[in-house]
């Protein structure tokens, strides 16, 4: 992971002007904090909309001095809420380019399953693509997606940037790139991704998330872990994420404890019908059914 200096160097590297897009699904009131840092942000929602959803949005905030890009990186870097551009024609403009990548389209996933399961299913009247939401203002979602883009939909993703960069904290990856030469056209229209470019996109961001449940393991559980060799472990957090995806967990913080009792436990916890019941009987959500338990399996490790 990078820290603020090694950001604020690599975006101070990119051609003028700069501006940072602050994700602001990440704080409690955006707005707010950017007012206190002397910052001035712009939703790339449009008014009128959802004020949940606005605030939620991506926030378009220019760095007219070098004070304005370490307010936002201080603000933004460690949650992994700051994507920082370079752009040479005005803010204006690359609010309206950002607000068209707001939108992207891939691949229809009902039609995808129609075809590999329905033999002879007509699925004529169902579009082939379908539009979603493009979180491009999330460093991490850009960390894994971007090495994934063939010239013209770099393109067309760039605009007229003249580069970016951002910390992609969760996949512990800074990316500081200016724009690459010789780029083709870009893709007319929206913004659109291949099945493949998914499939790649899914692969990466599990192997990823995967690598990190295997380094909290390493430092919280050294002990269970001195004869798992890197693949070893990795099988071992496989399986791990796997039954607690089948439990209901969801954030990196449960997978992770889920993974770290399935290690102390030797997998006992993980193949244990009675606790599969306790969590598919419980009331609680599934992450805090979880805190109780670890906290039952520790104290009965702490006693013998």
């Amino acid at each position: 992971m990078a820290g603020d200096d090694a950001l604020f160097a690599a975006a101070e590297a990119l051609p003028p002007e700069l501006f940072a897009v602050i994700d602001g699904g990440k704080f409690d009131d955006v707005a707010r904090l950017l007012l206190e840092a002397g910052l001035s942000g712009r939703p790339l929602y449009l008014e009128g909309g959802d004020p949940a959803a606005r605030a939620a949005a991506g926030h378009l905030v220019p760095l007219y001095e070098a004070r304005d890009l370490r307010a936002a990186i201080a603000l933004g870097r460690e949650p992994g809420a700051l994507v920082i551009w370079s752009w040479p024609k005005g803010e204006m403009a690359l609010y309206r380019h950002l607000r068209t990548l707001n939108l992207v389209k891939i691949p229809n996933e009902a039609r995808a399953e129609a075809e590999a399961e329905g033999e002879g299913e007509d699925v004529s009247g169902m579009p082939a693509y379908e539009t979603v939401l493009f979180r491009h203002w999330d460093p991490n979602v850009l960390g894994t997606l971007l090495p994934l883009l063939e010239g013209p939909q770099q393109a067309r993703f760039l605009g007229a940037a003249g580069g970016l960069a951002f910390d992609a904290t969760d996949i512990g990856r800074m990316v500081a790139a200016p724009r690459p030469s010789g780029l083709p056209p870009p893709t007319p229209g929206m913004l659109q991704f291949s099945e493949g470019q998914l499939e790649a996109f899914v692969e990466r961001r599990d192997d990823d998330f995967h690598r990190k449940i295997m380094l909290y393991l390493r430092d919280a559980a050294p002990e269970y872990l001195e004869e798992h060799d890197d693949a070893a472990l990795y099988a071992v957090v496989s399986e791990a994420v796997a039954s607690g995806d089948a439990l209901g967990l969801e954030s990196e913080y449960s997978h992770g404890l889920w993974a770290y009792l399935h290690v102390i436990t030797d997998g006992e916890t993980t193949r244990s019908k009675e606790i599969r019941r306790h969590f598919y009987n419980a009331k609680d959500d599934p992450e805090k059914v979880l805190e109780a338990l670890i906290a039952d399996v520790q104290a009965e490790l702490d006693q013998g």
